[in-house]
């Protein structure tokens, strides 16, 4: 059983970008002034910038790969977990790596530590399905309900940004988005401030005017030290990181139905 098995999903990556957030935002970066307070959102913002994997699509598609490769479908998370924290890795220690590379090493080096062979053909099966993974069920109608409110909606992720031909485009949702950014452009990854900095400059705003969706309380943490407003999709195996003196999510529910919700309400307030 893999440590990431057995603490459950998603919420042990936020302790990895929680240990590395301080050295991502390195002297020598303009930050925020002070480290952002938890408090509730009080007004609509003016952009809100979604995460996809896990946020929008659901990686759990995946899991018939890895149950042909491992014998355990739950390797996808571990694939998972570990390709964010080498891609961590790459932006702390300046040795920039495009993020499709990283994902095709680390499946390889979960094959030698599991002694299983992983072929070409697999990496080649695993960008495959990445480029086809199912929306969950309450993504399209929550986005389209914001966007029908009035609001502007992005993407950011680590991976590239395909509009044309990209996952959201198979999954039929890349029409509700103005931009898809990645944080490639930047070459550093999440949960370092540049990536925030690059969105709030793509779309003409403040810092302050963006609020970051997602399940991975890591990328939350990083909008918010860098002045974004955040909402955390606690999906089931998600969770709240909660530790003194990193910056919290405004929002907190368990669908994007519900913050859906409370931004549209905002909108009208």
């Amino acid at each position: 059983m893999s440590v990431f098995t057995s603490v459950g999903r998603r919420p042990v990556l936020a302790g990895i970008a929680a240990a590395t957030l301080a050295s991502v935002l390195k002297p020598g970066v303009v930050r925020a002034q002070g480290t952002p307070r938890a408090q509730a959102l009080d007004r609509a913002p003016g952009v809100l910038v979604f995460d996809v994997a896990e946020s929008l699509l659901d990686l759990q598609a995946l899991r018939p790969l890895f149950q042909r490769l491992f014998g355990d479908g739950a390797v996808v998370d571990e694939w998972f977990g570990q390709t964010i924290l080498y891609s961590e890795t790459a932006t702390l220690t300046d040795t920039f790596t495009p993020f499709g590379p990283l994902g095709a090493g680390v499946l390889r080096m979960l094959g030698r530590i599991h002694g299983v062979p992983v072929t070409d053909a697999d990496v080649a099966e695993l960008g495959r399905g990445l480029g086809a993974l199912p929306p969950h069920p309450d993504v399209p109608d929550s986005l389209r309900v914001l966007k029908a409110a009035g609001y502007r909606l992005v993407t950011l992720t680590d991976s590239p940004a395909i509009p044309s031909r990209g996952p959201l485009q198979a999954a039929g949702l890349a029409e509700l988005f103005e931009q898809q950014l990645t944080a490639e452009t930047v070459r550093r990854y999440k949960p370092a401030r540049e990536t925030y900095q690059m969105v709030a400059q793509a779309t003409g705003v403040e810092l302050s005017d963006l609020c970051m969706i997602a399940v991975h309380p890591w990328d939350l943490i990083g909008a918010r030290a860098a002045g974004c407003s955040a909402a955390l999709i606690a999906r089931s195996g998600v969770a709240p990181f909660t530790v003194p003196g990193l910056p919290q999510p405004q929002i907190v529910a368990p669908t994007l139905t519900a913050i859906a919700a409370q931004l549209v309400a905002l909108k009208h307030a």
